[in-house]
């Protein structure tokens, strides 16, 4: 691979001109949001931990019948830990880990909403050849989810 394109964001910064990104956030985003001032730990946790943190913030329209409130929201894109070909069993391991690392950053941030990329515990399985064996090797109930155990530890809605 010739090279990695670390995000979007950081294509247009680089290749677009500071005078036109304005407009092109604008047009992309609707605005350009704050940058938020994140915990140092939380920061040096995500370091540490391999993953990038970002924080942006941005307002709301007044609502006429309710206080404005401040709602965190966390949004994980998470990668495949280890090779396709290793057992389900220790890659599921191995992304319920990755997974709850990511939020205990996230709780040092304070966010009430996780919101996880569709089918994550299984996104292996759509870039494999053994959609059988995950089919049936990461479904679990609610109740035994290790991703509610740590909403509860952490006190966080999650969203897949």
């Amino acid at each position: 691979m010739a090279g990695e394109l670390p995000s979007v964001e950081a294509c247009l910064e680089r290749y677009i001109p500071a005078s036109d990104l304005a407009d092109v956030k604008r047009i992309l985003y609707g605005g350009e949001a704050r940058k938020l001032n994140l915990p140092d730990a939380a920061l040096s946790a995500a370091q540490e931990r391999d993953f990038e943190l970002l924080g942006y913030g941005f307002d709301a329209a007044p609502e006429q019948l309710r206080r404005p409130r401040i709602v965190r929201v966390g949004l994980v894109q998470n990668k495949i830990p280890l090779p396709t070909d290793t057992a389900v069993a220790v890659q599921v391991a191995a992304l319920h880990k990755r997974i709850e690392e990511i939020v205990e950053v996230a709780a040092m941030c304070g966010v009430n909403i996780v919101c996880f990329q569709e089918a994550w515990i299984i996104n292996s399985a759509i870039s494999s050849n053994c959609c059988y064996l995950y089919a049936y090797s990461c479904c679990c109930s609610l109740s035994e989810c290790p991703v509610t155990e740590l909403s509860v530890k952490n006190m966080y809605v999650s969203l897949s």
